[in-house]
């Protein structure tokens, strides 16, 4: 692989993992960002949900498009946090039936 890897559809993949984790993990006056902004577009308590997608989409556009710049890096972030959210899921779970 040579390091002057060119912006294209590949690149999408950051901003969409990008994009997810503003949705899922970023507070603001105690209020999720991600429901700020699907709020003012009438979307509503979707924002978890919305966000598995976008991390699954950027997956995917990651791996078909591996040769443009950031695919590489934002399938990897999605990955990463696809499995923080999964092991968040479970110790929440556990909490509240133990």
């Amino acid at each position: 692989m040579d390091g002057n890897k060119k912006l294209g559809t590949g690149s999408l993949s950051v901003l969409l993992s990008l994009f997810g984790i503003v949705c899922s993990f970023t507070y603001f006056n105690k209020k999720n960002i991600g429901d700020l902004i699907l709020n003012s577009i009438n979307i509503y308590k979707m924002c978890n949900i919305i966000s598995i997608f976008l991390f699954i989409f950027s997956i995917f556009i990651g791996i078909k498009y591996r040769q443009y710049w950031g695919a590489q890096t934002g399938k990897n972030i999605s990955i990463f946090f696809i499995v923080f959210i999964f092991i968040l899921s479970i110790i929440n779970i556990v909490r509240v039936y133990l």
